[in-house]
């Protein structure tokens, strides 16, 4: 039976909300032996490595142009902010994620 780790990749959207769940999902496949590589915003870091998975940064900053704290997205151009920043983040981090998970 095959024993080595399987490298799992995740890239989670900047959000609370959004990470909480994911953070449980790599639990969960770091106790079935695998190894999680959880991409996420730097202001996650220590909850993201609390958990067992291995932090990269995005390789673009999620908050550059994010206008107001992140933390207010209780209105609707807070949500369209916020929904708008992350679809970008996303797209100009394709290249380089790919490219990262070619290279392992």
């Amino acid at each position: 039976m095959e024993t080595s780790k399987k490298k799992v990749f995740i890239y989670a959207l900047a959000g609370v909300g959004h990470l909480n769940p994911i953070i449980c999902l790599a639990t969960e496949l770091i106790k079935r032996n695998n190894h999680v590589v959880l991409y996420g915003d730097e202001a996650f870091e220590n909850l993201i490595i609390k958990s067992g998975s291995e932090f990269r940064a995005y390789s673009v900053r999620f908050h550059k142009k994010l206008q107001g704290n992140i933390s207010e997205v209780d209105d609707i151009q807070g949500m369209l902010n916020f929904f708008h920043r992350s679809i970008e983040v996303a797209h100009d981090d394709l290249p380089y994620l790919l490219n990262q998970v070619e290279i392992e």
